[in-house]
């Protein structure tokens, strides 16, 4: 029951917390911030032939490991000029 409790305050809070991050965003800066949800879905999910769809060959990032339990991501700028953008976004997760 507590645990149920925990998780449970636990989205309270990030849900409040993001409607106080809200932030008015183009729609092509949306269409990038859906991509990146996407993208951080389908890691999440352990979905990784789907992920690699969405990188460049290129790419390195950060390894996570262990089961997510529960992520959030709040950006903070993006950029978007044409088909090239970025991304600049903070990144919490309970593991």
């Amino acid at each position: 029951m507590k645990k149920l409790f925990a998780i449970s305050c636990l989205f309270l809070f990030l849900f409040i917390t993001n409607l106080a991050s809200a932030q008015q965003w183009t729609d092509d800066q949306k269409d990038v911030l859906k991509t990146v949800q996407t993208y951080i879905d389908l890691y999440a999910s352990n979905n990784l032939a789907e992920v690699y769809n969405f990188v460049d060959d290129s790419y390195w990032g950060w390894s996570y490991k262990g089961k997510e339990v529960l992520y959030r991501i709040t950006p903070l700028k993006v950029w978007v000029r044409g088909d090239s953008a970025y991304v600049h976004y903070t990144f919490e997760g309970i593991y």
